[in-house]
């Protein structure tokens, strides 16, 4: 093996086992309820909901990474029309890209909640979740060849590319992940808090034992939603995770002003930041109608990239569209 192709090679693992280590991060979490918890299917406050998020990084204008996570949740209709507790299923496609698609992570994941009421006003609600993932990824192999790897006819030798036989031809895996939660929304306020366990990481994709990002990532997460005398909401969004030793978290809020469309009905425009601490300030935008959610949000980066002076940035946009009847007069909200 050449010195070219060993720095490669090691480039691969550290990017592979960083990113894997790192998991999926999203500067609009909340937009991708099942991606915070499984415990989240089916409590929305419309009969289905469909939320999807583009992220895209750059790093010294070459695209880093890019993600699409997207997701459908509903609930089991109940035989008894007196028994109020309730099942939800939900699903999940995320669909991941790394250095441009040299390494490329697919994701499908079924989701189950038990929402269980805690009192008779069916404001208060405790919920568990358990969610099955099935992983793959595909390593673009043509992609990791150099000059020296032609022969003077242009025909191709991989002679000098042994590193490619530590290449595994089609990494797969099962993952799972589980979660609980304590929902209580009411007419003026949305208040949601939950821990997950979960054990999603990226297919191990070298036969190396160098090549690992196992282990359970733990976190927990708190939203909240409040109108206020003018009509207006404050949200705020906290998350914590840890995942072998790498900690994670997210603080920051969202103040919206009310405006009535044609049909009289009120929307809002929320304007506000995050920070993910010791990686990027989130300033965002988003605009919530009745049944659509349409949020914008950039990463100013202020990681140790930053300091090298090398331009690193990313951007996401997020959607969340509800579907059939609402199912209660309670607030509508950013969550939803």
């Amino acid at each position: 093996m050449n010195k070219k192709s060993f720095i490669l090679l090691l480039f691969i693992v550290f990017a592979v086992n960083t990113y894997a280590q790192q998991g999926i991060v999203l500067s609009q979490p909340y937009i991708s309820s099942q991606l915070l918890s499984p415990a989240t299917v089916g409590n929305g406050n419309y009969e289905q909901r469909i939320q999807s998020n583009l992220k895209s990084q750059f790093l010294d204008g070459n695209n880093l990474y890019r993600t699409l996570v997207s997701g459908w949740d509903s609930r089991f209709k109940n035989a008894d029309p007196e028994q109020k507790n309730y099942f939800g299923v939900g699903a999940q496609v995320i669909s991941d890209q790394v250095m441009a698609g040299l390494l490329n992570s697919n994701y499908i994941t079924l989701g189950f909640a038990y929402h269980l009421f805690l009192d008779a006003n069916l404001q208060n609600e405790l919920s568990l979740g358990l969610g099955v993932t099935y992983g793959q990824t595909f390593l673009d192999r043509s992609k990791l060849r150099f000059g020296e790897g032609f022969n003077i006819d242009g025909s191709y030798t991989d002679g000098n590319y042994d590193y490619l036989n530590s290449i595994k031809s089609f990494p797969q895996d099962f993952y799972y992940n589980t979660g609980m939660l304590f929902t209580r929304h009411t007419e003026k306020m949305f208040l949601q808090g939950g821990l997950t366990a979960s054990f999603l990481s990226k297919p191990k994709t070298l036969i190396l034992s160098v090549d690992t990002a196992s282990g359970m990532k733990s976190s927990a997460f708190f939203n909240f939603e409040k109108v206020l005398e003018n009509g207006s909401t404050f949200m705020t969004h906290l998350s914590f995770s840890n995942k072998n030793g790498l900690n994670q978290a997210v603080v920051g809020g969202l103040y919206s002003f009310p405006f009535k469309d044609k049909m009289d009905k009120v929307n809002r425009i929320y304007i506000g930041c995050f920070n993910r601490l010791d990686d990027a300030l989130i300033p965002t935008v988003s605009i919530m109608m009745e049944k659509y959610t349409f949020g914008l949000s950039y990463d100013i980066y202020n990681n140790d990239l930053s300091g090298a002076k090398l331009k690193q940035n990313g951007f996401e946009i997020a959607l969340s569209v509800s579907l059939g009847k609402k199912r209660n007069e309670w607030m509508r909200t950013i969550f939803d």
